[in-house]
């Protein structure tokens, strides 16, 4: 896979998912998505070699910074520590620089907590708001059991469904599906682990009383899950009609969600037509209505959008708007491709011959 092309799959990941709209936003998901990744690339980064103390330490500080960051990317740092060394108990032992970094990182969050509430606690249970704090004191942190309707709303469903806002991501897990039936070794292990770092979120997000993520167009508690979900498309992109299938639903997913950077990465949850108590009681018996064609897209087409370089520079509205931003975008992908041009990156791609691109 040629560094243009993991760079074209990268941005339409990002740019495509709930991931962009919450990188505009005083948020925490994107750096914790930096590190989950950043811990995967230290492992992954010296094929076959085993990881020596120092870069065992690096990948715990990763993992450790991003759940420091977001207490959720805990779910994925532990299933990748579990993909790292499972089945290798002499690995295991000799990944303790990594509990250590990882320790070292969170040592501020412990020493905050001690410091203003003279234990440890995760801060949510001293929540202002009545109803947040009495949601998140039932189960375990606002934890309940999964609720199919609600794995629906978050998946397969057009009012936070992040297949449906991410529609490529539907080809990515069906080349996890097509990974597990034909690879063998660490790539059938990679499969593994980005499908149970996908359903493993859906469902905590299933079983969390806020699954909806309050005021987002996304259910937010996925967006550590995007990136993992799509990394299966590396083990295909040689395959031209996957490749080309992939960059078209990335671009439809691209095109959303700038729309609703542009109108508003929060919008509100409770409205005229969600109450309430259709969220803390999901159903499939009610009509969840879809943000985006009742209140983002007819916004946008009316130039009720938020200040951008469009405005500030001609005073352009609406669709026109964008047009500064799409011209540095597309100056930013002529500059990756100039530079990335001829290099290599090394994940497997397993649309080649089984010799050519199976690890043992």
């Amino acid at each position: 896979m040629g560094l243009a092309g993991a760079a074209l799959a990268a941005g339409l990941t990002w740019m495509g998912s709930m991931v962009m709209p919450y990188s505009t936003l005083f948020m925490s998901y994107a750096p914790a998505v930096l590190g989950l990744l950043a811990g995967l690339w230290f492992y992954e980064s010296r094929p076959g070699d085993e990881p020596g103390a120092g870069r065992w330490f690096a990948i715990g500080a990763a993992l450790g910074g991003a759940v420091l960051c977001e207490y959720t990317a805990a779910i994925a740092a532990g299933l990748l520590f579990l993909y790292m060394v499972a089945g290798r108990p002499a690995l295991a032992w000799k990944s303790w620089p990594a509990v250590v970094a990882g320790l070292l990182v969170l040592a501020p969050f412990f020493a905050y907590t001690f410091h203003i509430f003279g234990r440890f606690a995760i801060p949510y249970e001293f929540e202002r708001m009545d109803l947040f704090r009495e949601q998140m004191a039932e189960g375990f942190m606002g934890l309940g059991h999964p609720r199919l309707a609600v794995a629906a709303l978050v998946t397969v469903l057009p009012y936070r469904g992040v297949l449906i806002h991410s529609p490529f991501l539907i080809l990515s897990l069906g080349a996890v599906v097509a990974a597990l039936a034909a690879a063998r070794g660490r790539q059938r292990g990679r499969a593994a682990m980005c499908l149970a770092i996908f359903a493993a979120y859906v469902i905590f997000n299933s079983a969390y009383y806020m699954w909806w993520g309050g005021w987002s167009f996304s259910a937010r508690h996925l967006a550590p899950a995007v990136c993992f979900a799509a990394l299966p498309a590396a083990f295909f992109w040689r395959n031209e009609a996957f490749r080309w299938s992939f960059v078209v639903f990335g671009l439809m997913g691209v095109a959303l969600h700038l729309v609703v950077v542009a109108v508003d990465p929060q919008p509100r949850d409770l409205n005229a037509f969600t109450t309430l108590g259709m969220l803390l009681h999901p159903s499939f018996s009610e009509t969840y209505t879809w943000l985006f064609s009742r209140h983002i897209w007819p916004s946008f087409m009316l130039g009720d959008t938020a200040p951008n370089a469009g405005q500030w520079l001609a005073g352009l509205r609406g669709p026109s708007g964008l047009v500064p931003l799409l011209g540095l975008w597309l100056l930013a992908a002529g500059a990756i491709r100039i530079l990335a041009r001829g290099a290599q990156v090394s994940f497997i791609d397993l649309s080649t011959s089984a010799k050519e691109s199976y690890l043992p």
